[in-house]
């Protein structure tokens, strides 16, 4: 009798060659992992992860990826391998192998959950392994669950950008079934999902969001509220008007000199704003759940509202009070008849001027997020920070007029460009309390922020069009540069989420969207062909549009298709080779499908490099360093060093990857880089970055950079915005920092990660998302 217990296979490439990715040419490959024992016992046994690490890569092999055969072979747990390309079956049971435990079924597949069914009910130690792959094999891990206690239906959560088919494992304690029959991701999956359970019938008209509540308003008063991250819709408000709603806005603070009326705020931000028809002002302090009519002192109907971001400083945007009142300072609001409305004191009270008689649409607001004393502030110098409460502002309405003010909204500018009627602008904003230097703040250089106190800025409106400014004063049209060609939909709002990153949504169901700061544009795939009206994108990726006929839909990915390549990181440096600067990047990923080789995109941090946008410097086919990995689940590691640029000056880095189909697949992350010269001390930006791995369990790292010495506090939310964990917390100096996260003593589910870095020249504030799956 033969009796083997506690046999381990993990960490291998099985099938493959040394470097992982490439299969074995010749030889007798047949089986990939095989256990056959009719005679005895083997037990105990693992191949792959059990939750300390250990996963194989198990592919290309001539026969099974991995075969169990016979009564012998007892329990043997099988997890997160990644089994692909085999020629039979990616794990096979037979003979009574482990017991004979039967596979699952997948039953559904969306963006948002995963369900199916095993035989029998859950219990304790019953776990279903869901992955992305093709047949019965499974390639890569999305996540695993637990079995309901007494239920044989299963359901996995999340974000998933579906691709593949998905097939699924179950384990019973220590027994693992076979993959269970795939279940293809339909056809053209959409990156955006109808989610608007709870509202009634109308259109919607206006929608913000924070990370814990998001508020939509449209026709006859209605307001509804969500805060499970628009799973969910409740009506709120009271019915306080019947007059329609057009517009509304959170501030984009996230810290408790913002927070209402309370020293820490209540629901996770404090004050909102709505307006609309016959000069209706609301105004919430507690999170959106209750509401107020504010005087407005003007009966015309306003279209558009908009706050100065508020990030901590005492007197960045907080009105004309050392902090504020009630959770923001500064607003704006315009309408018809050149009507615009001021509030320097959270929204209590509003002044109103009128510049000409031509309605306007849309307002942005600057406050400042370059956390110094000149940044983009308006005409103040010395410390001080504009009047009011606010900088720049900058409005757009019909006949192409912009206004422009740089003293707070004392006065006004105007002017026209072209003659299309103009609905929704946005500023682009900066989060980094730079030393100094010109991002995104128009055409100044060497410490100066731009003309006018603002820098860029996009504009749409009617017919497709679309404007772009680097420094208040001057538009560029940019309506031809869509993928596929000019629109001819009115362009209804615009929200730039960072200096790259940006979305624009209009009438028949369209959304467009930029990663290179609005220079080109790519419509995304909208399951509607409503219009829709707002919209809102956080920087997790979290994303909402309002539109007409009750339509609000929701991305958990930016809108995006899936990727073929998983970047895990992507940085820059500078050095000074033979007395010339370079820019040294390195990015590294995850996995790859099809991928054929990258090509470096750069930009330079001026005026013209903001109206050329990213232009290729290097591509795959002539530095062979940026050739692909095909198609391969094992981390790889990439160099490449430009010598194109000078000392003194800044640029962006972005990447574009190439199927061998011929296929291009531009990626959103930026790398940003300042060549300083010989000798200079090393530079930091500040800057968290995605925990890596996510999902995880039962640990995961979290990185992040300071950019100047100061206190750090890294802390962990739930969904509902309350703080769960303090990550991190104590004074750092400048560089780079790694943390450990755990799952102990917390559930399954997602969770939002925030760095609040300050020091002497004011706050930085980013939050990011995570997924526990246990």
């Amino acid at each position: 009798t033969v009796l083997m217990s506690n046999i381990r296979v993990q960490g291998n490439s099985i099938g493959l060659q040394k470097n992982g990715s490439s299969p074995i040419t010749s030889g007798s490959q047949q089986y990939g992992v095989r256990f056959n024992l009719s005679v005895g016992t083997l037990s105990n046994a693992i191949v792959g992860d059990n939750g300390l690490g250990g996963r194989n890569t198990i592919a290309d092999n001539t026969a099974d990826g991995l075969d169990l055969n016979g009564a012998g072979v007892g329990s043997v747990l099988i997890g997160g391998n990644s089994i692909y390309n085999n020629a039979q079956k990616g794990i096979r049971l037979s003979g009574g192998a482990n017991a004979g435990i039967i596979a699952p079924v997948v039953a559904s597949v969306s963006t948002t959950s995963i369900t199916g069914t095993i035989t029998g009910t859950g219990a304790a130690n019953k776990i279903i392994r869901v992955y992305t792959g093709k047949d019965d094999e499974g390639r890569k891990l999305l996540g695993q669950i637990q079995v309901p206690n007494g239920s044989s239906n299963w359901t996995l959560n999340g974000s998933f950008s579906l691709s593949d088919s998905i097939t699924a494992t179950y384990t019973d304690i220590d027994r693992t079934s076979a993959f269970s029959a795939a279940l293809a991701a339909p056809a053209s999956l959409p990156t955006w999902t109808l989610s608007n359970s709870g509202i009634g019938a109308g259109n919607l008209n206006g929608v913000a969001a924070t990370l814990s509540r998001i508020i939509t308003v449209g026709n006859t008063g209605k307001i509804y509220l969500s805060i499970d991250g628009a799973l969910t819709w409740t009506l709120v408000g009271n019915g306080i008007t019947a007059n329609n709603l057009n517009d509304i806005v959170i501030p984009s603070n996230a810290n408790s000199s913002g927070k209402g009326t309370g020293a820490a705020g209540t629901q996770g931000f404090g004050s909102a704003v709505a307006v609309g028809v016959g000069g209706t002002i609301l105004r919430s302090n507690d999170g959106g759940s209750s509401w107020a009519s504010v005087p407005s002192g003007s009966t015309n109907e306003l279209n558009s509202v908009a706050t100065a971001p508020d990030f901590t400083d005492s007197t960045l945007a907080k009105g004309t009070g050392t902090a504020g009142t009630q959770g923001f300072g500064s607003a704006v609001a315009v309408g018809v008849g050149g009507t615009i409305l001021r509030s320097a004191d959270g929204g209590d009270t509003w002044s109103t001027t009128t510049v000409g008689s031509a309605e306007l649409n849309g307002v942005s607001v600057n406050g400042g997020f370059e956390l110094r004393a000149t940044a983009a502030k308006g005409t103040s110098t010395s410390g001080t920070f504009g009047v009011n409460g606010f900088g720049s502002a900058v409005a757009v309405g019909v006949g192409g007029t912009i206004l422009r003010s740089d003293n707070g909204g004392d006065t006004w500018s105007t002017t026209t460009v072209g003659s299309s009627d103009l609905n929704g602008v946005s500023f682009t904003p900066n989060f980094e309390p730079l030393a100094a230097g010109s991002r995104g703040k128009g055409t100044s250089t060497s410490g100066t922020f731009g003309v006018n106190g603002f820098g860029s800025a996009v504009a749409v409106g009617v017919g497709g069009t679309i404007l772009r400014s680097s420094d208040g004063a001057n538009w560029l049209n940019v309506s031809s540069n869509v993928a596929g060609g000019a629109v001819g939909n009115d362009l209804l709002s615009v929200q730039m989420v960072s200096e790259s990153e940006g979305y624009i949504s209009g009438t028949s169901g369209l959304v467009l969207k930029t990663i290179d700061g609005g220079v080109n544009w790519t419509p995304q795939s909208i399951p509607t062909s409503s219009d829709l009206n707002d919209i809102a994108v956080l920087a997790d990726g979290s994303g909402f549009t309002a539109g007409d006929n009750q339509t609000l839909l929701v991305t958990n990915n930016s809108g995006d298709q899936t990727l073929p390549v998983s970047l895990l990181a992507f940085t820059a440096s500078s050095s000074v080779i033979n007395g010339f600067g370079a820019a040294n990047l390195a990015w590294s990923t995850e996995s790859e499908t099809d991928n054929a080789g990258f090509s470096v995109m750069r930009r330079e941090n001026t005026l013209a490099g903001a109206l050329e946008g990213f232009k290729l410097v290097a591509n795959y086919l002539s530095i062979l360093t940026l050739q692909g990995g095909g198609s391969t689940t094992s981390q790889k590691d990439y160099r490449y060093t430009d010598d194109g640029v000078s000392i003194g000056s800044e640029y962006f880095y972005r990447l574009r990857s190439h199927d061998y189909s011929g296929t291009v697949h531009d990626y959103p992350i930026i790398a940003t880089v300042r060549i300083e010269a010989a000798g200079s001390p090393k530079t930091y930006k500040y800057e968290l970055r995605q925990n890596y791995p996510n999902p995880f369990n039962p640990q995961t790292t979290i990185a992040y950079t300071l950019q100047n010495a100061g206190q750090v506090q890294l802390e962990l939310f739930n969904t509902l915005g309350q703080k769960v964990k303090v990550i991190d917390s104590g004074f750092r100096s400048a560089g780079e920092y790694r943390v450990t996260l755990g799952s102990d003593n917390l559930s399954s589910g997602m969770y939002f990660y925030r760095l609040v870095a300050a020091s002497e020249r004011g706050m930085i504030v980013q939050t990011k998302k995570l997924l526990i799956v246990k």
